[in-house]
């Protein structure tokens, strides 16, 4: 049985990208998320359905967002690539609040 190994040192680069990576799934998602959410109830409402059910669309869809927007986010390797995504995610989202 291998000898257990000590953590390697922290290092200042690993904390600024770890506070990045935070930052965007943390932040950047939740804001992406929002903006999905508030597209979907904006979407619903002009196909229609009642106040009622466009907010609970959109108080499922704020969660189920973030999460498939973090998970996503896990195969990437850089703090780039998770941003693009999250600000493709808000765009669409504030894009069909703000038209619709």
């Amino acid at each position: 049985m291998p000898a257990p190994q000590s953590a390697a040192p922290l290092r200042a680069a690993d904390l600024g990208r770890r506070v990045a990576i935070f930052a965007t799934i943390a932040l950047l998602d939740l804001a992406a998320a929002v903006a999905l959410a508030c597209g979907v109830q904006s979407l619903l409402l002009r196909c229609g359905l009642g106040d009622a059910d466009t907010l609970m669309a959109a108080l499922i869809a704020l969660p189920l967002g973030w999460t498939l927007l973090a998970s996503w986010q896990l195969t990437r390797t850089g703090v780039r690539d998770m941003a693009l995504g999250a600000l493709a995610m808000g765009f669409c989202g504030g894009l069909a609040w703000l038209i619709l």
